[in-house]
């Protein structure tokens, strides 16, 4: 039958079977795929991949005897505070699942239940579940393997299934929602309703600052697997000119091959990155993101683009150090993998972070002030990217506000006034177009997950 993109939390410790929308009364389908509620995230599990009847008895055994009455009320007003978050929650929210994660979290009594004296079968649900959940399965591979020697680069998910060890044992996401290994080889692309989607997107945006008197930015940041193409054995020989990215970069352009006006010059700081490999990591070797070096170089290159006549921070500016440490990517091996990253300190920083509202990712708002009084004001619209840009971009204005969602937030611009926005996003997310109309805004995201949050009181800061 067919699936929810979201469900509240009964249907999700019930999920195996959905009855059709359609009509009720129908016989019970086994469900294609269910979800997974983890102490700290949703897992969304397919039926192609896992045993679907056996992960729902086990977590049916695991919460048998679990009542209400059994739970004090901050356990219960915390349970419905999730939920109401769960069922808000898109699909692109529901990650692939994760065979070890799902079993150490699923066998275990969260914290939150261990007070109540609930003390579910723990060896149990654990001896269940590591018969329903098999091993990672093998990788959909697109192209004939090439046998190389090991230290060239292995090809295939490792980890918890989500990471590809290249060349010089640098990682990289794979087997992610937006298949960003499938984009890299052309195999994934945009429909031409999809780009023309991303043009109208982009033209509304433009046009809303327009009309507002500022300029606008839409900043891709290049994958690592864009930046480091080479340490990728399965792109051997695979042309790079088919990725999603480009078709977005190519529909800003008008009929002559020149910038649309209607739309904002797009920034694609994959050059620049790549010719400063030279000087020290741009990517962290264990990490899905660019390292502090790369967005130092990638702010330097937008902001020189822009022309918005603002001081940007040189090579004389910053001090760079190399530092081995653990990233997204290398966390997810037992043992931890560490990997080179190159830091970046700036040597005389006259802006500095005064303000945050306690959210992590979605809904994240952060302030930066600086003792520049005479620079222009900056609004960054970021993803996770934005955690390391951010501290460069802070230096070349008065104030910097910081609100993590991919859409595009008028009431955040016309609270905030800034003379300039910027749009952040990740080249993996340009295979999905924003949710601009409709969407929710970045505060409601916030106030799902605190309710008691509010814009800042920007003359206090």
């Amino acid at each position: 039958g067919p699936v929810p993109p979201c469900a509240p939390l009964a249907e999700v410790l019930a999920p195996v079977y959905l009855l059709p929308e359609a009509d009720p009364g129908a016989a019970p389908q086994p469900a294609r795929a269910c979800v997974l509620v983890l102490h700290d995230s949703c897992e969304r599990l397919l039926g192609t991949d896992y045993n679907l009847a056996a992960i729902t008895a086990a977590a049916a055994r695991w919460t048998r005897d679990l009542t209400p009455g059994m739970l004090p009320p901050r356990v219960l007003d915390y349970l419905a505070a999730q939920q109401a978050l769960i069922a808000a929650l898109p699909a692109e929210c529901f990650l692939a699942g994760q065979r070890g994660r799902i079993v150490a979290d699923l066998a275990v009594v969260p914290a939150r239940l261990a007070a109540t004296g609930v003390t579910p079968p723990a060896e149990a649900v654990r001896a269940l579940l590591a018969q329903a959940l098999p091993e990672s399965p093998q990788p959909v591979v697109t192209q004939p393997a090439v046998t190389r020697p090991e230290t060239e680069g292995r090809a295939g998910a490792e980890g918890d299934g989500k990471v590809m060890v290249g060349r010089q044992n640098r990682l990289f996401l794979h087997n992610d929602m937006n298949r960003v290994l499938a984009q890299h080889s052309g195999a994934l692309r945009l429909s031409d309703a999809e780009t023309a989607q991303w043009r109208k997107v982009l033209a509304d945006r433009h046009a809303g600052c327009r009309a507002r008197g500022l300029p606008y930015a839409m900043v891709f940041a290049p994958d690592t697997h864009s930046v480091y193409r080479e340490d990728i054995p399965e792109l051997d020989g695979v042309p790079a000119h088919r990725r999603p990215i480009l078709q977005v970069l190519a529909a800003c352009l008008g009929g002559d091959g020149l910038p649309d006006p209607d739309l904002p010059v797009p920034h694609y700081p994959l050059e620049p990155l790549r010719a400063a490999r030279a000087q020290g990591e741009v990517c962290h070797v264990t990490d899905s993101h660019w390292s502090a070096f790369g967005a130092h170089v990638a702010c330097r290159a937008v902001l020189t683009r822009m022309n918005l006549g603002v001081p940007i921070l040189g090579d004389g500016d910053v001090v760079l150090t190399d530092r081995e440490t653990v990233g997204d990517l290398g966390v997810k091996f037992d043992p931890p993998r560490a990997g080179r990253t190159t830091e970046v300190a700036v040597r005389a920083r006259h802006s500095a972070k005064v303000w945050n509202n306690g959210v992590t990712n979605r809904g994240h708002m952060s302030f930066w002030k600086g003792s520049r009084r005479d620079l222009p004001r900056c609004l960054l619209l970021t993803d996770s990217y934005g955690w390391r840009f951010q501290t460069f971009l802070a230096q070349s204005f008065s104030d910097l506000f910081i609100v993590h969602s991919p859409q595009f937030e008028p009431e955040a611009i016309d609270r905030f006034g800034p003379d300039v926005v910027i749009s952040l996003l990740a080249e993996r997310f340009a295979y999905k177009v924003p949710q601009d109309a409709g969407g929710k805004s970045a505060l409601e995201q916030a106030r799902e997950k605190n309710p008691a949050v509010d814009w800042p009181d920007f003359a206090a800061l």
